[in-house]
């Protein structure tokens, strides 16, 4: 049962950190749209930057990619320019996925500790980087509970009690009694 809370806390984590991230973000950018949007597509390279900061941010390609639409209709940038902003989400995406499989959870504790005393000793564009680097730890922290939580349940059987299936759940045991069918197949038969 608590495995669940935690699972269920991890989750919780993710969503509100993604969420807030993101407001963050937006509110950020919405404000300075143009001036972002000339600069970042200056060079391929600062486009495919662009784009990979923006998959990260948002934590989807495809909202990087909405968006670079919505500024090649409006004209803001050049269809040449957007292909490089659409490669780059494309990698951010295929990083985001890479941060998880580096472990890069355990030091998500790092993020939150450093994002929280920027926030709230910084002032300016301090607070807001340490807003934005809160969230992003906290992103990686609940996907680090719900790991926790969700630990494979190994299977086996004890020699002592072969009729009884043990299961481990992180730590907590739990004693179920085989059913007559896996008897069967291990050629015991009982009434």
């Amino acid at each position: 049962m608590k495995e669940l809370f935690i699972a269920i806390s991890g989750v919780i984590f993710f969503l509100v950190g993604m969420i807030r991230l993101s407001s963050v973000v937006q509110g950020r950018v919405a404000a300075r749209i143009k001036e972002l949007a000339r600069y970042a597509v200056d060079r391929p390279l600062y486009g495919l930057i662009t784009g990979i900061v923006c998959a990260v941010a948002f934590q989807s390609s495809t909202a990087a990619t909405v968006l670079t639409v919505g500024l090649v209709s409006a004209g803001l940038i050049s269809f040449y320019s957007s292909l490089a902003i659409v490669l780059g989400a494309d990698i951010g995406t295929a990083l985001t996925v890479q941060l998880i499989v580096w472990r890069f959870t355990e030091i998500s504790p790092l993020f939150i500790f450093t994002g929280g005393i920027l926030w709230l000793a910084g002032k300016g564009k301090w607070e807001t980087a340490g807003e934005m680097i809160f969230f992003f730890g906290l992103i990686f922290f609940g996907l680090d509970l719900v790991r926790q939580a969700s630990v494979p349940c190994l299977l086996y059987t004890s020699d002592a009690a072969d009729d009884l299936l043990c299961v481990d759940l992180g730590g907590c045991r739990i004693l179920k009694k085989k059913n007559k069918k896996q008897k069967q197949k291990k050629g015991v038969l009982t009434t």
